[in-house]
């Protein structure tokens, strides 16, 4: 085979394991196909479509209760300390951080109707503030106190200033919100009785068909009550984040278009079909090994192992092997691993062992020990040779076990006698260049035997060469060919023993006595000349093989748990691990260079090597950090990850030439769904509407389509959500009065409603009844009736005079639904067009609301020119083609000015 090279680069990144009671709530997705969610104190970012974990946010010094992902790269995240950070997702640092109070975010939300600005934040700070933060300098705009505790907080998806107040005692209306001033009152509380107190709970309803569905998902999680938050741009999918890490993505399918695709023996609704899974039960870490196939094993308290692939972060297997928690884990190959096991000790303190032997390709384990293992001491370690040819099993209050890792055989088994084990590590030197020695005799000698000359040799040159390296495995095989290697482990007494292995000979070589200044050893890392030995009392003892010294340190911390030395030839820096913490050293001049344990809210559990320049620790909270060598844990540059195609993009520079294509009817709506800009989503949504529209009826305005071509206004409207920007649909008064008359009789309302459809019915539009009618209107109207005076000014036909009231007293909405339902289409243009100059004045700035409103008109010339002034200059190019190509602006002096002006802005732009 021919020599090759693996060019690979693993970053510091962290992979998250189980959550805690307070992550319940800390969960969004965005409209940019991100999920965030909070693991502890960190804050966690999925992709939703490639199930890959993004960006992991660490800074937070306590559990992390709200998430909140912006439009923008920015995320909003809160913690239970009452501390809200503000992130740029995509460069993984922190923007601006927040504090008010010492007490956990209630709730936290984006200010999503204004276009002053886009880094406003609305939060509930306990007990009953409500604070407008800008996210951007960290500036408090306003505070506002109300009577009750404030749980969280909803605004009106219609109308902005309409806020809703979930409180200890029931729900508060306000009315009048502004991010330029606090609201003025108290405002409107409603009290909410138990619905458990409530009669029509007594019975519990019949199961609907989305009910049904909703609990076979919950038997399919295992009874866990999940965070849910569904996709913002499409609604017909969502994802759960279970308590124990993992994040299902349920996607809503047509049972008509997926019809042929299923397979019909499953037994899978496809109304709740899982299309992607993320991150997996981490729980408690037990230990984790260094990378020798560019993954990572992790073992878990479930008996399960995790492989990562740590160059992505990705998880490549979980596999199901104990029935009890790992307590190890040891590389043999590249693709094998030995893992072990220990039950619960029964009364005797005996356990059941499982030590077994996993093939990382297929899954397929076997038990290591065979039949071994039931009522024994339990296992404390096992350590693999350096050339992963033998293993030795240490046990509790049992004498060590040397097994051949090749054959699953026991080499020797020590006498009763033998030493209690309290350290043992295998040396890195080895025979290897005599085997390989021995090796090539043995292929000289079977060549001898079956030299031919040159010609016989071109013959069956394939053949020989076959022939050989079948005879050359049998040879090995039957020679029993090893190599030597030997191993140190220390007793309780602090003395050193080395043994020397080969084969099935097993030697004791040397005693070294026990140093004065070591208490009990509990650690030993060799690699090349240099042994280390870690105590109970925190002390480090370095030995010089060589020169035959030793020194030494006292490191003043607690109980060494385990050294390690970094990979690579000359590279002498180790990590060693303390019940407080870790630090990394260098032999080579033997001091402390980096510590890490005493600033951090979470406990080290197990540490290795990831690289020779990187540290991978396993913590109390479920994580897997990979961190330089300073052991800061930093967030990373998206940039620099490995990371699978992302059709959802963060950060994302304006579009490039290659999407500055021909506009087709659905390309600017694609467009803004693939950089998740929900304004940008909502204005072509419109647009294209509109537009579309316009062109039918151009089609349609021939004599000879005009009785074929059906209205595609009336075929395909607009979605009802987008509500007063739909076509007008005008008021039907048969259908008022019959509905006002299906009044129940035992509605509180019933003698109101059966008096109002008398009026509408017997109203005239004689001038005493119009006069009389418009004076008690206007009365209603001064003395705060305004909903009944706009009442009955639109029963004599006087509703361009109600919208216009409504307008004044601040009802902007109300006017425009008004207007598209009573006036004709000249006066409602002049209604809306009111409302756009109210949308666009400085004290309201809401311009991304105007342009949809004009687009609603057909304004279409007044459309391009404020997506201009908003130096929406992208937009706008793109609007002005599909305007010029659906003959929705014609092409004049005007026009061309307008295109200059943009693509000489577009040119100035970064």
């Amino acid at each position: 085979m021919l020599p090759y090279t693996v060019n690979f680069k693993v970053s510091a990144r962290t992979l998250t394991g189980a959550l805690s009671a307070h992550n319940k709530a800390a969960v969004d997705w965005g409209w940019q196909g991100l999920i965030a969610y909070g693991c502890h104190s960190l804050v966690v970012v999925i992709d939703s479509n490639t199930a890959q974990t993004l960006q992991v946010l660490e800074k937070h010094k306590a559990d992390v209760v709200k998430c909140l992902k912006d439009i923008t790269p920015s995320l909003a995240s809160a913690d239970v300390n009452g501390k809200i950070i503000v992130w740029d997702v995509a460069a993984g640092v922190a923007q601006c951080e927040i504090q008010e109070h010492a007490k956990p975010i209630q709730d936290v939300q984006w200010l999503w109707n204004q276009d002053a600005s886009r880094d406003l934040l609305l939060a509930i700070h306990p007990p009953n503030y409500i604070v407008l933060w800008n996210a951007d300098t960290g500036t408090k705009l306003w505070k506002k106190s109300y009577a009750d505790n404030i749980l969280s907080f909803s605004f009106d998806p219609f109308d902005p200033s309409h806020l809703t107040l979930l409180t200890s005692e029931g729900i508060v209306f306000i009315s009048d919100f502004s991010p330029s001033k606090p609201p003025s009152g108290p405002g409107k509380k409603v009290y909410i009785s138990s619905p458990h107190s409530s009669p029509a709970h007594s019975k519990l309803a019949a199961a609907t068909g989305a009910k049904k569905a909703l609990n076979k998902v919950k038997i399919l999680i295992t009874q866990e009550k999940p965070s849910m938050v569904c996709c913002p741009v499409n609604e017909n999918a969502a994802a759960l984040i279970v308590s124990d890490g993992r994040v299902m993505i349920w996607e809503l399918k047509s049972a008509v278009c997926n019809r042929n695709s299923r397979n019909s023996s499953s037994g899978v609704s496809p109304l709740y079909s899982p299309v992607s899974f993320c991150g997996i039960p981490v729980g408690v870490l037990q230990n984790k090994l260094p990378d020798l196939s560019l993954d990572n094993m992790i073992g878990t308290s479930n008996g399960s192992v995790l492989v990562y692939h740590l160059t992505s972060g990705l998880l490549h297997k979980e596999l199901s092997i104990h029935s009890c928690e790992v307590k190890g884990i040891e590389w043999t190959s590249l693709t094998g691993f030995l893992c072990f096991s220990t039950s619960t000790p029964n009364n005797m303190g005996l356990v059941r062992n499982e030590l077994q032997l996993v093939d990382l390709p297929t899954g397929r384990s076997i038990a290591f020990r065979g039949e071994r293992g039931n009522d024994e001491s339990p296992i404390e370690m096992i350590k693999v040779s350096h050339l992963k040819q033998y293993l030795a099993v240490v046990f509790k209050d049992k004498p060590l076990e040397l097994w051949d890792v090749r054959t699953c055989t026991i080499l020797r088994e020590m006498s009763k006698n033998f030493p209690a084990i309290t350290a043992l590590e295998w040396s890195p030197s080895h025979n290897l260049k005599s085997l390989r020695k021995k090796q090539l005799a043995t292929r000289e000698a079977m060549a001898r035997q079956t030299v031919v000359s040159d010609t016989e040799l071109s013959v069956v040159e394939s053949s020989v060469i076959s022939l050989l390296q079948e005879a050359e495995s049998k040879s090995e095989l039957s020679q029993n060919i090893s190599a030597r290697e030997h191993f140190v482990f220390t007793d309780n007494d602090g003395q050193v023993y080395h043994l020397t292995v080969e084969g099935n000979s097993v030697k004791d070589s040397a005693r070294i006595p026990p140093d004065g200044s070591m208490g009990s050893i509990t650690c030993i890392a060799w690699k090349g000349d240099t042994l280390v030995l870690g105590d109970m009392d925190g002390n480090l003892n370095f030995w010089d093989l060589k020169g035959r010294v030793s020194r030494g340190i006292p490191t003043h911390r607690s109980w060494v748990r385990k050294i390690r030395f970094a990979p690579g030839k000359g590279n002498q820096k180790l990590i060693a691990m303390y019940n407080d913490g870790a630090e990394v050293w260098d032999t080579k001049e033997m001091v402390s260079s980096l510590r890490s344990g005493r600033n951090v809210t979470f406990r080290i559990l197990d540490v290795d090597w990831c690289t020779s320049d990187k540290v991978i620790l396993a913590s109390d909270d479920g994580c897997i950090r990979v961190l330089e060598m300073s052991m800061k844990s930093t967030c990373f540059r998206m940039d620099e990850q490995e990371l699978t195609a992302l059709e959802a993009t963060v950060g994302s520079p304006h579009p490039g030439p290659a999407l500055r294509c021909e506009f087709t009817g659905n390309f600017g709506f694609t467009l803004a769904r693939l950089y998740g800009d929900e304004s940008e989503l909502h204005f072509w949504t419109v647009a294209a509407h509109y537009l579309h529209s316009l062109s039918q009826e151009k089609a349609a305005s021939t004599p000879a389509a005009k009785e074929t071509a059906p209205r595609d206004k009336v075929n395909n409207p607009l979605d009802i959500c987008y509500d007063v920007l739909c076509e007008n649909a005008y008021f039907q008064t048969d259908r008022a009065v019959q509905l006002l008359l299906e009044t129940s009789a035992d509605n509180q309302h019933y003698y109101c409603d059966s008096l109002k459809a008398c009026l509408v019915t017997t109203v005239t539009s004689s001038g005493p009844s119009q006069s009389t009618i418009k004076l008690v209107a206007t009365n209603m109207i001064a003395n705060g009736k305004l909903a009944e005076g706009v009442q009955l000014l639109c029963l004599i036909d006087k509703a361009a005079d109600a919208c216009r009231y409504l307008q004044t007293y601040g009802e902007w909405s109300r006017a425009a639904w008004l207007a598209k339902v009573r006036l004709n289409s000249e006066e409602c243009a002049d209604v809306l067009k009111r409302w756009v100059d109210h949308l666009c004045s400085p004290q309201v700035n809401q311009k991304s609301k105007a342009l949809l409103v004009l687009l609603s008109l057909g304004c279409f010339s007044s459309v391009a020119e404020t997506l201009h002034s908003m130096r929406y200059f992208d937009r706008a190019a793109l609007f002005v083609e599909a305007c010029l190509k659906y003959g929705a602006i014609e092409v004049s002096e005007d026009t061309d000015i307008l295109c200059r002006d943009m693509c000489a802005e577009e040119e100035r732009m970064p």
